[in-house]
């Protein structure tokens, strides 16, 4: 846990967020199809950055909806250790 996110878990009382469409896994995510002009050069970057800032803003104790798509054709292992890693 970062150092503001345990700052904000002493100070605040647990949030309900909600997201969508995190994508982890989907290499379209990538390429030009898509059009998201997302940064980054592998998928394994881009999964363990939203990974890293996801940890940055949900508390521990933050209850986070998840709405659409939260993998993309990536194997079952690999979406369950992605949300074992997830805050909230």
């Amino acid at each position: 846990m970062s150092q503001a996110s345990a700052t904000r878990e002493a100070i605040m009382p647990p949030r309900i967020l909600f997201t969508a469409d995190t994508h982890w896994g989907h290499q379209a995510c990538l390429g030009p199809r898509l059009g998201l002009n997302r940064p980054f050069t592998t998928i394994e970057e881009h999964d363990e950055t939203l990974i890293a800032r996801w940890n940055e803003a949900v508390g521990l104790d933050d209850a986070v909806w998840h709405l659409g798509d939260f993998c993309h054709r990536c194997p079952e292992d690999l979406a369950r250790s992605i949300f074992a890693r997830l805050n909230g």
